[in-house]
């Protein structure tokens, strides 16, 4: 994913998160193909691999995931899925099993695309939350149709960095430094939001350091012997 870098001593006054940078322009680019809930799409995932030691009756953990209200209140260890971090979730983590404890404990982990639905799903549980609704989430789109619903859609807008820089400009000035780096074939197609981002900045006079490289969304730790010299020049005294 495209790598933000903040620092200030008054980080914490500065709302727009590196969570959120994650996903800049991705929301503008998500077809209705790639749209799903949790009964539809999730559940199966968690049906076929998980449901055996995560139910109301086991609650392995005390983690019951066969609602979405359930997984949501998380486990005995704290919340599994985070507002905003779908990446950095752990169940994403240990469903992909980059993170211990590895799920499912045997067979194989999950594929890409039941990964993608899980963070899909974190994504619209965090943008449009409403627990008046069974899903306990709004989706910007007819499920039918994939048709576009505008009203909603404009929760997720108002949620991508690209379109909050204006209303933060004052306090990204303040930072001391922001990276921000981006494979040009990234797969996730997150160049052009991270493209969109440096320009935004850069119409409001907010000094950053952006990088393209050729490489897609994966493997890409390499890319911190170039970020991490950055921050550790905006973290010295």
């Amino acid at each position: 994913m495209p790598r933000f870098t903040l620092y200030s001593k008054r980080t914490r006054r500065f709302p727009l998160t590196a969570s959120l940078v994650a996903v800049a322009g991705s929301l503008s680019s998500l077809s209705a193909a790639d749209k799903v809930t949790y009964v539809d799409h999730v559940l199966p995932i968690f049906r076929n691999t998980c449901l055996n030691c995560h139910n109301p009756d086991k609650k392995k953990a005390g983690l019951d995931l066969t609602t979405y209200q359930a997984a949501m209140t998380g486990s005995e260890n704290g919340p599994v899925v985070k507002p905003g971090q779908a990446e950095g979730s752990l169940i994403f983590k240990v469903c992909a099993q980059i993170e211990d404890p590895k799920m499912p404990p045997k067979g194989d982990k999950l594929t890409d695309a039941e990964g993608h639905a899980l963070m899909n799903l974190a994504m619209a549980a965090t943008y449009d939350p409403d627990p008046r609704t069974p899903l306990g989430f709004r989706l910007p789109f007819n499920l039918e149709t994939g048709e576009l619903l505008a009203t909603r859609w404009q929760r997720w807008l108002r949620n991508d960095p690209v379109n909050l820089v204006g209303a933060y400009k004052a306090n990204l000035r303040r930072l001391r430094g922001i990276y921000i780096d981006c494979g040009w074939r990234d797969q996730y197609h997150l160049h052009f939001g991270a493209r969109l981002l440096s320009k935004r900045l850069a119409q409001h006079g907010v000094p950053h350091r952006y990088e393209e490289f050729d490489d897609n969304h994966s493997s890409i730790d390499y890319r911190m012997d170039v970020s991490l010299p950055f921050l550790y020049r905006a973290l010295r005294p």
